[in-house]
């Protein structure tokens, strides 16, 4: 994660798929942007499907 004064911004290219998702679970604070490029990312990996299906069902 790169810190920039008090904005963060989620390299997503340079976390792993468990890193990804524990940001994904764990952070409330990521906007939607944030969570789509992150799904996206993941779904493009094959990584965390069944997973991201619970989130999905626990978030909407």
């Amino acid at each position: 994660m790169k810190t920039t004064n008090t904005i963060n911004t989620i390299d997503i290219n340079n976390l792993c798929s468990r890193k990804l998702l524990e940001i994904l679970t764990i952070n409330q604070r990521l906007d939607r942007l944030e969570q789509e490029s992150i799904e996206r990312e993941l779904l493009t990996r094959r990584h965390y499907i069944p997973e991201l299906a619970d989130w999905r069902q626990q978030a909407h």
